[in-house]
């Protein structure tokens, strides 16, 4: 079986970790990335990282941050929502650690 996650929010950052694209437009305070360690730790040290659930500056909404340095020593980070879930195109959907299709 194939599963797939919800990307929330999407942000580019340069290599001073200051924000210069953001999906959805309203998420500008990511430009505090400082907030974020492991943000800083993939802009600064160029590794990977992967945070504990954080706060979507966007939506506030609960995310997981993947974050993946970039050739020009910025960060690429993907806000996953770790309640929305699809398996071969079904929607799982979870709730207080209870899966419902």
């Amino acid at each position: 079986s194939r599963l797939s996650v919800y990307v929330r929010s999407i942000y580019l950052l340069n290599d001073k970790g200051q924000l210069i694209f953001g999906k959805p437009v309203t998420a500008l305070s990511l430009q505090d990335s400082s907030a974020y360690p492991n943000v800083m730790k993939a802009v600064r040290d160029g590794v990977p990282s992967i945070s504990g659930l954080v706060s979507d500056p966007a939506t506030e909404a609960p995310v997981v941050f993947l974050t993946s340095p970039t050739k020009d020593k910025g960060a690429l980070i993907m806000a996953i929502d770790r309640a929305s879930r699809q398996v071969d195109g079904t929607s799982i959907y979870e709730t207080e650690g209870v899966f419902a299709v």
